[in-house]
């Protein structure tokens, strides 16, 4: 293998690794909706219950998405961080094999609950889960008042 074959691999390596983290975050987004949906659907249907299932039901509306969700983000988070930094050592180690000049990017892989998608999407969820939660015990006080 010479120098321009190990450089194509390297290149490859790391559009593949890139590639797989851009296609696994578009999903991510996707899997958010439907995190987010679940609070929605759950007040429309447990908001015209009688009173005694609502009660069952008041906690596991509001946390359970919230728990699913921070579950989804920190594996996919992990994947993410896995392919970046795959992609980058293989990009840093084509550009030596071809001695290109060329100022290095700083990459500092961020903690989970710095990252802006994940605070934004678990603020999303646990907003729509307790505006689910004060629902639902909105239409009990209508339905037992104090």
């Amino acid at each position: 293998m010479d120098e321009k074959d190990k450089f194509d691999a390297y290149m490859r390596q790391a559009e593949f690794n890139i590639k797989r983290f851009d296609e696994r975050r578009g999903y991510s987004w996707k899997v958010a909706l439907g995190f987010w949906g679940t609070p929605i659907v759950a007040a429309a249907i447990f908001g015209g219950m009688d009173p005694s299932p609502i009660l069952l039901c008041l906690l596991p509306v509001a946390f359970l998405p919230i728990a699913l969700h921070v579950f989804w983000l920190k594996n996919v988070f992990a994947e993410n961080n896995k392919d970046k930094s795959t992609a980058y050592a293989a990009r840093d180690m084509a550009y030596k094999l071809a001695k290109l000049k060329y100022e290095k990017p700083e990459y500092r892989e961020q903690a989970f609950f710095e990252n802006w998608a994940v605070q934004f999407q678990l603020a999303v969820t646990t907003l729509l889960s307790l505006g689910a939660l004060i629902f639902i015990f909105m239409r009990l006080l209508e339905l037992f008042p104090l």
